[in-house]
């Protein structure tokens, strides 16, 4: 974060150091200076995907997934084939009500890219959240092997185990 706001001390016209105060911001829960400086970003330089998305985020921080939804929508129509961009559109559009919506996109960046493991996972939090416990099973166990036994994935996949009843 230093640099970043030191790129603002040389120079508080360079939009993509805003976005990454921003981001900072964001990452320290510091919500009203992440949005200040992601719209005031986005207001130089509008074609900044990552802001948007970061944006979205802040916003669902807020729990305004309406607007949440049409920041990540921007981010989308910007990155249509990055697949984290794509991912992350659904998480909005889940918090708002629209899991179908969410399952949607998320298959969408699994087609864009077969190996991402957060879009498994999001499937799995998806497929949970409609009470398909078997189904979710199978996304946290993709998720496990396509990161290598990551211990952040591997503890979805235990915890829906234990949900399912299965200890062992």
């Amino acid at each position: 974060r230093d640099g970043s706001d030191h790129a603002l001390d040389l120079d508080d016209t360079v939009a993509r150091a805003h976005a990454a105060v921003g981001y900072a911001d964001l990452l320290d829960w510091a919500f009203d200076s992440a949005e200040m400086n992601l719209r005031l970003a986005l207001e130089m330089a509008p074609c900044l995907p990552e802001a948007h998305r970061w944006l979205s985020r802040t916003l669902i921080y807020r729990e305004d997934y309406e607007a949440a939804c049409t920041w990540v929508d921007q981010a989308m129509a910007l990155e249509p084939l990055d697949p984290t961009i794509v991912n992350e559109s659904g998480l909005p559009q889940a918090l708002a009500g629209r899991l179908d919506e969410a399952v949607t996109r998320t298959r969408q960046a699994i087609h864009l890219d077969p190996e991402h493991v957060l879009s498994y996972l999001h499937l799995g939090r998806y497929a949970e959240q409609s009470d398909r416990g078997r189904e979710a099973l199978t996304y946290y166990r993709a998720a496990v092997e396509l990161s290598g036994r990551e211990p952040f994935v591997t503890a979805f996949l235990g915890t829906a185990l234990v949900r399912a009843g299965e200890r062992d």
